[in-house]
C-alpha cells in the first residue's frame, strides 16, 4: 500500500509564504530591525497562521529573521560584520567562477549579445547620474550572466545563496543613498568598475576578469561600509 503523501496545498502555502516574506526582506520592503507580527503577516498574505509560522522558522534558520529573547520577531539587522562576511565569500566565489567560465561565453551567442547590451547601458551610466537602482541593476544582470556560465550545479546554489545576502545589502544601501542627498556611496565609480569587468569578459581575458572582480568587490565593500555607518 502506498504511503500517504504530504498535502500539496499546505506545502504550497508554506513555500509561498516563505518566498513572499523573504523577497520583502531582501528588497528591504521590510527594513532591518523592523518588528514583525505573524498575525499581521498572515492577514497581509491572506493565509492561515500555520504556513506563516513554518516560513518564519525557516527564515530565522537562514539568519534573515531574528527571534529576540522576549520572543518578538524582527527582521535581522545589517551590520558591518555581515557586510564583511558577504564580501569575503563573494571574493572567493566569484574569482573561482571567473576561472571556470573560460571559453563558455563565446559558445553562447545570446549571452554575448546580452553582455554587449549591458555594456552600452553601463557606458551610459558612466556619463550621467541616474537612480541608484539603475546601477544595482547592472550588478544584478552581470551576476545573472555569470550564473548562466556556471556548469557546476552545487556552485550555482552557493552563488544564489550568497547572491540573496548581497541583494539585501545592495538594496539597503540604495535606501541609505536615497535618504542622504549626495551620500557617501560613489555610484559612478561602481559603474566604471562594472564597465572594466564587462570589457574583460568580452575579451575573454581571465587575468583581467579576476583583477576586475577583486578590485570591484574591494572598493564596493569599502563604499558599503561607509554608507551604512551610523544607521
Amino acid at each position: 500500500m502506498m504511503k500517504k503523501l504530504n498535502n500539496i496545498g499546505a506545502r504550497t502555502l508554506r513555500e509561498k509564504a516563505y518566498q513572499s516574506i523573504k523577497e520583502s526582506v531582501l528588497t528591504n520592503k521590510l527594513m532591518p530591525g523592523e518588528s514583525l507580527s505573524t498575525d499581521l503577516l498572515a492577514e497581509s498574505l491572506g493565509i492561515s497562521h500555520t504556513p506563516i509560522r513554518e516560513a518564519v522558522v525557516r527564515l530565522a534558520d537562514e539568519g534573515i529573521l531574528d527571534y529576540e529573547p522576549n520572543k518578538k520577531l524582527r527582521v535581522s539587522k545589517i551590520t558591518a560584520k555581515d557586510v564583511k562576511q558577504v564580501y569575503e565569500v563573494r571574493r572567493l566565489l566569484e574569482v573561482h567562477v571567473a576561472k571556470s567560465i573560460k571559453g563558455h561565453l563565446k559558445k553562447n551567442p545570446k549571452l554575448v549579445e546580452r553582455l554587449q547590451h549591458l555594456r552600452k547601458k553601463t557606458e551610459n551610466l558612466c556619463r550621467k547620474n541616474a537612480r541608484p537602482s539603475s546601477y544595482s541593476q547592472v550588478d544584478l544582470e552581470l551576476n545573472e550572466i555569470l550564473l548562466c556560465l556556471i556548469q557546476n550545479t552545487i556552485l550555482k546554489e552557493l552563488f544564489n545563496l550568497v547572491g540573496d545576502r548581497a541583494l539585501r545589502i545592495r538594496t539597503f544601501v540604495e535606501a541609505t543613498v536615497k535618504s542622504i542627498p549626495n551620500g557617501s556611496y560613489d555610484l559612478n565609480a561602481s559603474a566604471q568598475e562594472h564597465l572594466r569587468l564587462i570589457k574583460a569578459l568580452q575579451k575573454g581575458d581571465i587575468e583581467k576578469i579576476e583583477a576586475s572582480i577583486v578590485d570591484h568587490l574591494n572598493n564596493s565593500e569599502k563604499r558599503t561600509l561607509k554608507s551604512i555607518e551610523g544607521y
